[in-house]
């Protein structure tokens, strides 16, 4: 099939339809695979102070900090939380 005939088919001579590239333009990307996470940690310090550790940790690498005093930061308050 060639483009001058009334409706091409699909991917034929390189055209493609206004519903394939709807299609194509709003298919989802597929997700990432779920993560772990240490539920210790989670225990340790608490639901709201482990969120409130992450955000600033994130806020902070956003802001330009680097990874290595986040890892710093990061460890040692998870340190802090257990001995409390």
């Amino acid at each position: 099939m060639c483009p001058w005939q009334w409706r091409p088919q699909a991917g034929a001579c390189g055209v493609r339809s206004l519903h394939e590239q709807a299609l194509a333009t709003l298919r989802p990307d597929v997700p990432p695979p779920p993560s772990w996470t240490a539920r210790r940690r989670w225990e340790r310090l608490g639901f709201w102070r482990t969120v409130l550790l992450n955000q600033a940790v994130l806020l902070a690498w956003m802001l330009g900090v680097p990874p290595a005093t986040l890892a710093e930061v990061y460890y040692a308050q998870s340190r802090r939380g257990a001995k409390a």
